[in-house]
């Protein structure tokens, strides 16, 4: 940790206290000037000392900044485990699992046909996209465009109408479409009245 004794003079502090970091956490360091603050039987463990910063703040946002609030022990309490829970030293617990994401081709002689869309709510704007590819992976055509919509679904199926329209055009049957929404692809079988209304549009 570096020594922090010379700030001392820079911000016109006369004592500190130093806890070196710990896990994935830094170091902390608290200054005060003795002839303001008086500061007895300080703990020097990282605990006590986040506890004593939480209730620094406080007391500095009711001196400063025209607050009134307690001092909350329990939120204090909180703080001080979650901290240690955070910087606590020993191997990392997260585990990581890998996930393969390809892309599948299409049966021999067949097309695929990608589809994605976007929605925002506030104004209803939607961008649509989608590519075709032939059973080797290879690029054929693909499209983008911005519409409005009513929903992330109708912009779902608007993204299907579009690449379906492209794909006509093009001549490119047979076709596999593939999406990332699970109510375009069942609305058929399952009669979405949703989607049968958005779709007619």
């Amino acid at each position: 940790m570096v020594n922090h004794a010379e700030l001392l003079d820079d911000f016109e502090f006369t004592k500190l206290i130093e806890v070196p970091a710990e896990g994935q956490s830094g170091g902390m360091v608290m200054m005060w000037n003795h002839e303001i603050v008086s500061v007895h039987n300080a703990v020097r463990r990282n605990q006590e000392i986040h506890a004593t910063i939480e209730i620094w703040i406080n007391r500095n946002n009711n001196n400063h900044n025209n607050t009134d609030f307690p001092i909350n022990i329990n939120h204090i309490i909180q703080k001080a485990i979650e901290f240690t829970f955070l910087t606590e030293k020993g191997p990392n617990t997260c585990t990581k699992i890998p996930i393969q994401i390809k892309w599948n081709k299409p049966p021999k002689g067949w097309f695929k046909l990608n589809i994605d869309a976007s929605f925002k709510n506030h104004n209803e704007k939607t961008g649509i996209g989608g590519i075709i590819r032939d059973t080797y992976g290879n690029w054929i055509v693909g499209f983008a465009k911005t519409t409005q919509a009513t929903g992330s679904l109708h912009a779902e199926i608007k993204a299907l109408m579009e690449g379906l329209k492209t794909t006509q055009e093009w001549g490119m049957f047979p076709l596999e479409i593939e999406t990332d929404t699970t109510e375009v692809v069942h609305a058929p079988t399952e009669g979405d009245p949703r989607a049968h209304l958005q779709a007619r549009e």
